[in-house]
């Protein structure tokens, strides 16, 4: 078990603060005493506005927070999605999609890499959509499974500062992302949205989405998981197994 004052010098920084998952992981690390700085494009009075896709802008946050905080951990949990066929999509949904996922993932890396200690962590979020393609998915699973080697190389180049460096998979999540997911495909395939709500429910042998909060609960685990570097921890109510 935690100890709580084992987080009171942590110092964690989380992109797409503002989001369901950035708010919930957030919950979960200063429920334990930690200190949290949220990241996003929607900034406010507890969040600092950043476009993760300019990498001057970026920096500059980074080299603020620094200044004033030793940092522990990050968690780049910002992300978009995109949903379609790919003969339909443009090219503005896929520069778009790749930008908001992947550009800001490399971005974030490279660029926290510095200013992590010794033997902190970062942690990626990911996607179950990026261990396999899947109709409506493909752009979004693309940008997803390349984060997977971006951590994968990470892990291996930030190893000589005992940096663990981890992605998360989730699988279906509540939230506006996967309602708008549900709504897009009912359209395409000219189906009520309850079926295909109801579809992906019966794939999951749990028979439910996941929390926000329990995917909080994989971040918080992997934090404190001192010899885990590299891997893919998926969370997806057994949907892959």
């Amino acid at each position: 078990m935690v100890k709580l004052s084992s987080y009171t010098n942590r110092v964690v920084v989380v992109t797409g603060g503002n989001g369901n998952m950035g708010r919930a992981i957030i919950k979960k690390f200063k429920s334990y005493g930690a200190k949290c700085i949220a990241i996003d494009l929607n900034g406010n009075s507890n969040v600092i506005k950043c476009n993760l896709t300019n990498e001057k802008e970026l920096k500059s946050v980074f080299e603020k927070i620094s200044k004033l905080n030793k940092i522990t951990d990050v968690i780049h949990a910002a992300g978009t999605i995109v949903v379609g066929t790919i003969k339909n999509s443009t090219l503005k949904e896929f520069n778009n999609n790749i930008d908001n996922n992947l550009k800001t993932a490399f971005l974030v890396g490279k660029i926290s890499s510095t200013k992590i200690i010794n033997g902190g962590s970062l942690i990626f979020i990911s996607s179950q959509a990026a261990l396999k393609g899947a109709k409506y998915w493909g752009i979004y699973s693309l940008s997803k499974a390349a984060i997977l080697r971006l951590s994968e190389t990470l892990a291996n180049e930030l190893s000589n500062k005992k940096i663990r460096v981890n992605s998360i998979c989730p699988g279906d999540v509540e939230g506006n992302m996967m309602k708008y997911a549900i709504k897009k495909i009912a359209k395409f395939s000219n189906k009520k949205e309850s079926i295909i709500y109801n579809n992906y429910i019966s794939n999951i042998p749990l028979k439910r989405f996941a929390k926000p909060s329990e995917i909080a609960d994989a971040c918080f685990y992997l934090s404190n998981s001192k010899y885990i570097t590299g891997t893919t921890h998926l969370v997806d109510g057994g949907e892959n197994s």
